[in-house]
């Protein structure tokens, strides 16, 4: 049931990218502000951009994730 998680979890990461983030450009940046510290976003003026980045970053995670929790434990 494991590889079948692993399969849909990509399938719906696939999917919601190309909804949240649309090109390659958009997720680049989120992983560049995920990594650079908050303090280095708001003395460039960034804050905005940097915490709308991050949460879309991390909502992409989350439905990977939660997808290949779902299929593992709740159809085992």
């Amino acid at each position: 049931m494991e590889v079948l998680g692993v399969i849909a979890a990509i399938t719906v990461m696939y999917f919601t990218y190309k909804l949240i983030f649309g090109c390659w450009d958009e997720l680049s940046d989120a992983l560049s502000f995920w990594l650079t510290p908050d303090i280095f976003s708001w003395i460039r003026g960034e804050a905005m951009d940097d915490f709308f980045a991050e949460m879309k970053l991390g909502f992409w995670i989350l439905t990977g994730v939660a997808t290949y929790w779902g299929m593992t434990n709740l159809f085992s």
